[in-house]
């Protein structure tokens, strides 16, 4: 068994199926592809389970500033007294396992695929689907999001940002909830992806392109929306801009 094929569904390694995926990103006006069922299903109950027992997870807070450009990490008390149009983000984001899970299923499962994410396999195997040569150390942020939170509209461009991922782990999604990913393009939406199980998103950062969560319902009360988003930094011999291209 190869190192792609200890983690990924077959389905999606078949080369008929990488040169579909890779046809569809690349004529994708937002340089966006998406996997349903991503990682074997072993390593998908495993790795879920730092979302719902092992991890400690915290409140976090995130304000514009006055330019409205700028974010900043911020309190609850200033987030609450805040204007509506500063509010960027509040959500819970992980911090740790939990002392007693430090060596529970879901925290080795996720040790190892963050080792696996930086391997010349995983990484030539994103290149293929986008032709983005990446570097070794991407970065992870793995968040809860209930009904209440909030991610407003943003673009994920960066200099050490060449290309991003979420891969979701919320079981039971119902449409009713709300919390999908909506993409835009200008000031109109132009898509919205279900937050499925196992569902794994890939997109190009495009500064001029930007996205939002979709609040929870009060239908959502008792769900939460699991995910982990990923930052892959370019090929250390490409200039951060030529990551998308092509």
């Amino acid at each position: 068994m190869s190192e792609l094929d200890s983690w990924i569904n077959p389905r999606h390694l078949d080369p008929e199926a990488v040169e579909r995926l890779a046809t569809a990103y690349a004529s994708d006006p937002l340089r966006t592809v998406w996997l349903d069922d991503f990682l074997l299903p072993h390593h998908f109950s495993r790795f879920r389970r730092l979302f719902s027992e092992e991890g400690e997870f915290a409140d976090t807070y995130g304000l514009r500033g006055e330019d409205k450009r700028a974010t900043h990490r911020a309190s609850a008390e200033e987030w609450n007294g805040a204007e509506a149009s500063r509010r960027f983000h509040h959500e819970q984001r992980y911090v740790q396992s939990k002392p007693e899970h430090r060596l529970g299923a879901g925290t080795l499962t996720y040790v190892r695929f963050c080792m696996f994410q930086r391997s010349a396999a995983y990484r030539d195997y994103l290149r293929r689907l986008t032709g983005v040569a990446l570097g070794e150390e991407p970065r992870n942020l793995l968040r809860i999001t209930r009904c209440g939170h909030h991610l407003d509209r943003h673009n994920d461009a960066g200099p050490r940002r060449a290309l991003c991922s979420i891969l979701y782990f919320s079981e039971g999604w119902d449409p009713k909830f709300g919390g999908r990913l909506r993409q835009y393009r200008g000031s109109e939406p132009y898509r919205a992806l279900d937050p499925l199980a196992n569902r794994f998103v890939l997109f190009c950062p495009i500064r001029e392109e930007v996205h939002d969560v979709e609040p929870l319902s009060d239908h959502a009360v008792g769900w939460d929306r699991y995910a982990m988003t990923t930052w892959y930094p370019p090929d250390a011999g490409l200039k951060p801009e030529s990551g998308c291209a092509d």
